[in-house]
């Protein structure tokens, strides 16, 4: 942790069995934080997944991790499908390329978050 509180993570990646175990604590960290962390072609609109919690893979079971997407077709639209209705209008905001593309020429990185329903039954934290 630095002075401000803020968790910084550097290392060296040089042998295989390191990177790997590197990467499982990644993991760890990225699931008790976040659903799904992506990148995202603001040129394109591609986006590639580079993580996903176990909830997101029983939500997006088309999603496949680093594989390349249409950020709108494959991942904002089917999502916007399962918002909280009240919370829609404004995930579809700051769900966006231009948005995203504003939010990081101020801070980086962007970070959002929006409540999903995908059923009656179930209501999942943030995503």
């Amino acid at each position: 942790m630095s002075i401000q509180g803020h968790m910084h993570w550097s290392e060296t990646l040089m042998d295989p069995e390191h990177k790997d175990r590197t990467a499982k604590i990644i993991d760890i960290i990225l699931m008790q934080s976040c659903e799904f962390v992506s990148t995202i072609n603001v040129n394109t609109g591609e986006v590639h997944c580079r993580f996903m919690s176990d909830l997101m893979h029983e939500i997006a079971p088309h999603w496949n991790q680093n594989e390349a997407m249409d950020f709108y077709r494959d991942m904002r639209d089917p999502l916007s499908k399962l918002v909280k209705e009240e919370f829609k209008d404004e995930m579809l905001k700051t769900f966006s390329i231009p948005y995203i593309v504003e939010k990081l020429n101020e801070k980086s990185p962007y970070i959002t978050t929006f409540t999903l329903v995908p059923d009656a039954t179930h209501v999942f934290p943030g995503v």
